[in-house]
């Protein structure tokens, strides 16, 4: 079983950032985006992350393949509890920043989000999913 997230071949630009899954059990809350229901780990949806640089239109992550990269809260992305779950993944994309002492550093680029990656109109997300977590693969597309 994998979790396969792909970029819409619509996508032009180069992504950089952070992808995170989501998980949550239906019915858990009236929310319908996992990530923006307040919280994570112990007091919202568990979330799992991988930071990614150099994605284009058309690429596929295999989240599989990333495991050892991948941090997650509250508990590691290969303890996922096989059962009934809704699924969602999420991209905070990163901006390049130059220093006036030469270093370069990657951050997320405030666009009128107040701060918050959630607000952030230039994220990706894909449509939220439920599945049997564990029985096949998980494909979710990002949203452009």
């Amino acid at each position: 079983m994998s979790v396969i997230i792909k970029i819409s071949p619509k996508f032009k630009e180069e992504l950089n950032g952070r992808l995170l899954f989501f998980i949550d059990r239906p019915g858990e809350n009236e929310e319908p985006m996992l990530f923006k229901r307040g919280g994570f780990g112990m007091n919202g949806c568990p979330v799992f992350g991988v930071t990614f640089y150099g994605l284009k239109g058309g690429d596929e992550i295999n989240l599989d393949e990333q495991k050892k990269h991948i941090f997650g809260s509250p508990f590691p992305f290969d303890e996922i509890p096989h059962e009934k779950l809704l699924v969602q993944a999420f991209f905070i994309r990163y901006h390049k920043y130059k220093r006036k002492d030469g270093h370069e550093i990657w951050g997320m680029q405030d666009f009128g989000g107040g701060g918050h990656f959630a607000n952030n109109p230039f994220n990706l997300y894909s449509d939220v999913k439920a599945v049997k977590y564990g029985e096949k693969d998980i494909k979710l597309t990002f949203i452009t």
